[in-house]
């Protein structure tokens, strides 16, 4: 027992006899007789930087205000919450911190009769920065139209057209972008792909609805742009996992990337009427109406007749017929004759948005064509930038910056991430979808759908031909309210609605989208499904459309062409 303690006893003499040895040993050069100060020092800023990281939450966040909110329904007090939502995978593990902004209304007793609406933008890559900023929350910044935003001070206030007295709104940002991470060993990029993006959408939807006790409410989805194709994968998702929705509402919508691929002419004929607006517009068409809806109305008649079954011949257009079409079409979009033959009579939106106006030496902008932009070299094919993203991006970007400080008191050191482009492999998403992207309303016949589009909105245009007709059936409404109420009355009739969807298509121009100026523009059926029929295969409009909606068949990936994903001059939303 007396030697008990001499080993011990016998370590600790040589630890203090010998300091060096309990040291850490320090980095040495290639010799290894003398320490590398410089590698030393680098490790030290690396350990310096890793404690200083902000990392995305794990534990959900939460900051509520309260506010009053002047709609049209009157004043209505409501809790704005902004915070984050742990979405989880099927092991319980957290795989990503979700960050939203909710806005819902005081004192509501009963929520099986108060909706909730949940809004994203597209891009795909794109925050929901730009629909939280500008379309129905209870506060927007103030723009006029169009006009270029001067620098701040921005004019950021109330909302008199927001959605608040009729539904709870919820604003979600895609991972990777605004204050949504991954958690853990995910990495933001694996959720960047069709079916990846939406299931991260629907664990968040699904979270936030259990945390917050809305499984009895009425609940709708709200995309724009990508986010539309979104919506048709996750009504599906959130279906197959017990959420029924009670409808889907898609702005400036495009449900198939496929019609961009070569080979494929409907995207000229969706285009035209958008030209057309744009060249009215401009001052570019001689002899034109007086109003611009009569000649989009002559420019849609045009595109789905004579210039559809003309792009149907291909190169077996006899010379006369490409002649007439070439001057028709010029008196329509405002271009050179001599520019559509050498063209093939197929204009696409850059060649468009960089002639029209090229003899000022001027372009018209992408998301909304009355903004003009000046290009270095007036030669170019392409703009060189978005006019309209410019104009209004930076009032949108400061506006919400500060609202989350100063008004919802939000506070974090992580960057808000405006767009996920430039980051990782954001332009590498995968894009092969595992069902039709339509399979959601198909499933359920009292699932109500609403579109809407931008009449000057060129991205995804006016006239394009909706791809999930083969699920629904078209009724063309006998009335035209504007585009607001026609939204939410869809919301207040969902439960009484046969098994047909009704789907009507208005006008929002992207700086005032307004229940006032967003009057509705319906496309006529014979257009739209004249679009959709005339193929060169000459399928009915039923066997093109059924076709159509099954863009998601494993057999039969539909990548999303690279031009889709990369912005030019701006950020896609």
């Amino acid at each position: 027992m007396r030697y008990r303690f001499r080993l011990p006893l016998l370590a600790l003499a040589a630890t203090l006899s010998f300091p060096a040895l309990a040291a850490s040993p320090k980095p040495t050069d290639a010799k290894g007789d003398k320490p590398d100060i410089a590698k030393a020092h680098q490790q030290e800023k690396e350990d310096a930087a890793e404690a200083g990281w902000i990392k995305p939450p794990v534990d959900e966040q939460a900051v509520a205000t309260h506010h009053v909110a002047q709609t049209q329904a009157g004043a209505i007090k409501y809790t704005a919450t902004a915070g984050t939502l742990t979405i989880r995978d099927d092991d319980a593990k957290p795989i990503a911190s979700v960050f939203y902004v909710a806005y819902t209304a005081d004192g509501v007793k009963d929520y099986a009769h108060r909706p909730v609406t949940f809004f994203y933008n597209g891009g795909p890559g794109s925050s929901t920065l730009w629909l939280h900023m500008g379309s129905f929350a209870p506060d927007r910044v103030q723009t006029a139209n169009p006009e270029y935003i001067r620098p701040a001070p921005y004019a950021f206030g109330a909302n008199h057209d927001t959605l608040l007295d009729k539904s709870d709104l919820v604003f979600v940002d895609a991972i990777g972008t605004g204050y949504s991470r991954a958690l853990g060993d995910k990495k933001d990029k694996d959720f960047w792909g069709v079916d990846q993006d939406a299931d991260g959408f629907a664990r968040a939807i699904m979270r936030y609805v259990t945390r917050n006790a809305r499984w009895q409410s009425p609940k709708f989805i709200f995309g724009e742009s990508y986010g539309t194709t979104r919506s048709g994968v996750l009504s599906n998702m959130l279906q197959e996992r017990g959420m029924a929705l009670n409808g889907v509402i898609i702005l400036s919508s495009i449900l198939n990337y496929g019609v961009r691929q070569p080979g494929f002419d409907n995207v000229y004929v969706s285009y035209l009427p958008s030209y057309a607006a744009t060249a009215w517009y401009h001052h570019k068409v001689p002899n034109p109406p007086a109003d611009v809806a009569t000649f989009v109305q002559q420019a849609r008649e045009f595109a789905a007749g004579p210039y559809s079954a003309a792009l149907a011949q291909g190169s077996a257009l006899d010379p006369a017929t490409r002649d007439r079409i070439a001057q028709q079409l010029s008196g329509f979009t405002g271009l050179s004759v001599s520019y559509l033959l050498a063209a093939n009579l197929r204009v696409d939106l850059g060649r468009f948005e960089k002639e029209l106006l090229r003899d000022q030496r001027l372009t018209t902008g992408r998301y909304d064509s009355r903004y003009t932009g000046i290009d270095a070299d007036a030669a170019g094919e392409r703009p060189e930038y978005d006019a309209s993203d410019t104009a209004i991006s930076g009032a949108f970007i400061a506006s919400f910056q500060d609202y989350m400080q100063r008004d919802l008191h939000y506070k974090t050191d992580m960057p808000y991430r405006v767009s996920a482009y430039g980051l990782d492999a954001s332009n590498g998403i995968s894009s092969t979808r595992r069902r039709a992207t339509a399979a959601g309303a198909d499933r359920r016949p009292r699932l109500t759908s609403r579109s809407t589009s931008r009449r000057r909105c060129a991205p995804t245009p006016i006239c394009i031909c909706c791809r999930s007709t083969a699920i629904m059936t078209w009724r063309r409404p006998s009335s035209a309210p504007n585009m607001t109420s026609s939204i939410w009355g869809l919301i207040r009739r969902s439960r009484r609605m046969s098994s047909s969807a009704i789907i009507r298509l208005a006008t929002w121009p992207i700086s005032t989208p307004t229940r006032s100026t967003c009057s509705t523009a319906t496309l006529p059926l014979s257009t739209t499904r004249r679009c959709a029929a005339r193929r060169r295969d000459g399928r009915t409009a039923s066997q093109c459309s059924a076709a159509a909606a099954r863009v998601g068949r494993a057999d039969r990936p539909n990548p999303l062409p690279q031009e889709s994903l990369q912005p030019r001059g701006g950020m896609r939303r």
